[in-house]
């Protein structure tokens, strides 16, 4: 992480300030109902952490000025700008040479909630159409981390979910504590059972539905979601839509790297003692990452055979690897046998296949592919897509059909 300038975390601060004084009218003056008004609205448009400096800063500011009959006004806000920059932001860095991780990681959570803000400001000053990719990247960031929230066990209990969330909240990270907060009630919700728990299987359900029901189905034209489609987003959606444009951004960490050779690497990572065992395959074949520098718009036949430079090689089977197939991916690649041939999930082999499912999902034209011809025994195999940089990247395995 490069160092963040002193200017950033205060344009947020101004942001919020513009917004405050906003809320309080024609009279200048700021009620704490004005104010919860404020933050509910935010959070509302999946902004939670402009929601969460918003309503941090109006009780500090309140709690300075709290005599009888006192009121919040434009005037508090502004004189208490110098009050944030130089104790809540500046005396964070001795060396006065702009914020970095460290430093950051020792403020307050309103200051590092700031130093977000600040740069997703800066983000949002990108115009014109958004690429579905980016609100799903959102999607798969949030998804992760509630896998992460889950214990020894696999499984994500109401508990875990709150637990992280919070620890979010403490980091200044309002708008991913808020979506993990919300999505794991819609995952909840569509698995209504008394005490029910979240298992890897009811995620990639979730995700499945959301990634077509909230987000893609508001792309009427199928080309990117403009400002008016955007507007009609779930509060979830919206959250998603911050997220992933700071993942991209670089603003936020991501276990999905965003440019081909990086997929690659965290794919090798993942895939280790792996096997593909689907499609009719008689045996278990090893996976590897594949990467190809490319920028394609597509991934067609044509584009493939360019690719891996095979302009003559026979193809079986060129199409979508779905949804369905992820599920199933990931089901049969947790799934370890004893020498008596019980099934088990180690939390190892889960974490494993749960990583690599979440790096195909975010590639786009996801792609399975088989070579050769007819039942010749070991058939070279690829599961392959474009990522955010055009490249193609992927895994490369075999079926064994006889």
């Amino acid at each position: 992480m490069t160092r963040i300038s002193h200017d950033t975390p205060m344009k947020a601060f101004d942001h919020i300030r513009g917004l405050l004084d906003q809320a309080g009218g024609q009279d200048g003056k700021i009620s704490r109902d004005d104010a919860a008004s404020l933050v509910a609205d935010l959070r509302k448009q999946g902004r939670g952490t402009e929601a969460l400096a918003a309503e941090n800063l109006f009780k500090m500011i309140d709690a300075r000025d709290s005599a009888a009959g006192h009121q919040v006004t434009g005037y508090d806000l502004t004189k208490d700008r110098t009050f944030v920059q130089k104790k809540m932001l500046e005396n964070r860095d001795p060396n006065n040479n702009g914020f970095s991780a460290d430093e950051i990681k020792k403020m307050s959570t309103t200051g590092r909630a700031l130093v977000e803000l600040g740069q997703a400001l800066a983000v949002e000053k990108t115009k014109g159409r958004v690429a579905r990719a980016t609100p799903e990247r959102g999607l798969y960031h949030v998804a992760g981390m509630i896998r992460q929230a889950a214990k020894a066990d696999l499984i994500t209990s109401k508990a875990d979910a709150e637990q992280y969330a919070s620890k979010l909240h403490l980091e200044g990270r309002g708008t991913e504590a808020q979506a993990l907060r919300t999505f794991f009630g819609f995952i909840e919700h569509k698995d209504a059972k008394p005490g029910s728990r979240i298992t890897d299987a009811d995620i990639t359900k979730a995700v499945d539905y959301a990634s077509e029901h909230l987000l893609a189905n508001k792309d009427k034209n199928n080309n990117g979601y403009s400002k008016d489609e955007i507007a009609k987003f779930s509060t979830s959606a919206k959250a998603f839509l911050v997220i992933g444009q700071l993942v991209e951004a670089g603003v936020l960490g991501s276990a999905m790297p965003i440019d081909g050779k990086g997929v690659q690497k965290a794919l090798s990572a993942s895939i280790k003692d792996q096997q593909f065992d689907q499609m009719g395959s008689e045996g278990g074949v090893g996976l590897r990452a594949v990467y190809r520098e490319a920028k394609l718009d597509k991934l067609d036949e044509a584009a493939f055979r360019k690719a891996f430079d095979m302009p003559k090689r026979p193809i079986q089977v060129f199409e979508k690897f779905t949804a369905q197939d992820l599920r199933t991916f990931i089901e049969v690649n947790a799934t370890t046998y004893d020498k008596n041939g019980k099934a088990s999930i180690s939390g190892e082999a889960a974490d494993q296949a749960f990583a690599t499912t979440a790096m195909l999902r975010s590639l786009t034209d996801l792609k399975v592919v088989v070579t050769g011809k007819g039942d010749e025994g070991s058939l070279a195999t690829y599961i392959v897509g474009l990522a955010p940089d055009k490249s193609v990247v992927g895994l490369q395995t075999a079926v064994v059909w006889t």
